[in-house]
């Protein structure tokens, strides 16, 4: 019954190394629901405490988030840096103007 939690696991690092898409990584996750919900015998109305659920939940890619400030997660995360090109001026100045935005 692990299996799903290695599969998740699996997929995610995927995803955060940029070995597959956004798109490849949904559909990838929604069949994994799926093959969740058959095991579970869903629609058969008897709820388990056992059961084994998957929620898929859209999150920021902010690398290393826990044990750096919020600031530094975004300064590092290939993501967000990409985004703002922070390596420029004007970037690093889109980034403070979007944390502004945020009220931090």
């Amino acid at each position: 019954k692990q299996w799903y939690q290695r599969r998740v696991r699996g997929v995610t690092d995927q995803l955060m190394c940029a070995r597959i898409s956004r798109d490849q990584y949904v559909s990838t996750f929604a069949s994994l629901q799926q093959h969740v919900q058959r095991l579970n015998g869903a629609g058969a109305g008897d709820v388990s405490v056992n059961e084994m659920k998957i929620r898929y939940t859209n999150e920021l890619r902010l690398d290393l988030y826990r044990h750096w400030t919020l600031m530094e997660s975004l300064k590092v995360s290939p993501y967000t840096a990409t985004r703002f090109r922070i390596w420029t001026t004007k970037g690093k100045k889109k980034l403070n103007e979007f944390l502004a935005d945020m009220g931090l």
